[in-house]
């Protein structure tokens, strides 16, 4: 027996809310395997779109410094006669 025949006899025998899920993980694992597909022409294009956009922001890192380095300036101020 193939295994696509196995899967279809093992769902018959599901509750059919069961039958849904199985029908929604084939349908993920099928657009899973679309995503793998890119050309590396595509990858490039995507890159270069995307390249430069985030440009400016910080990292959490460097957001979580700045904020330090405002609440201690700010603590200093209030502190100094």
């Amino acid at each position: 027996m193939k295994v696509t025949e196995r899967i279809a006899k093992l769902s018959q025998e599901l509750p059919p809310e069961k039958q849904e899920e199985v029908l929604k993980f084939v349908e993920f694992l099928i657009s899973r395997q679309a995503h793998k597909a890119w050309t590396m022409e595509r990858r490039r294009t995507v890159a270069a779109r995307t390249m430069g956009c985030l440009a400016g922001t910080h990292t959490s890192s460097e957001a979580f410094a700045l904020r330090k380095k405002e609440e201690k300036t700010k603590e200093q101020r209030r502190w100094k006669p």
